[in-house]
């Protein structure tokens, strides 16, 4: 889709884009709490998943702490 769509047009493209977006995000969380658990982060030096996220992820250390938290309460979950 182009910038120059619709207002018609934009909403069901932001609908679909955000659907994508978060089925890629459920599984980059389960990844990421399949990754902590078996603490590959180790393997870059680090001392944490928190830690790795800062800097691989270029994160700041409370988007990486709440992100973990999530990947691994959704692990919890049926």
């Amino acid at each position: 889709m182009s910038l120059a769509m619709s207002v018609a047009e934009s909403g069901p493209w932001l609908a679909a884009r955000l659907e994508q977006l978060e089925r890629g995000e459920a599984a980059w969380l389960q990844v990421l709490a399949e990754f902590d658990l078996a603490k590959g982060w180790a393997a870059d030096g680090q001392l944490s998943c928190v830690t790795w996220l800062t800097w691989k992820g270029r994160m700041g250390r409370a988007t990486a702490y709440e992100k973990l938290m999530v990947a691994h309460q959704l692990r919890r979950r049926p």
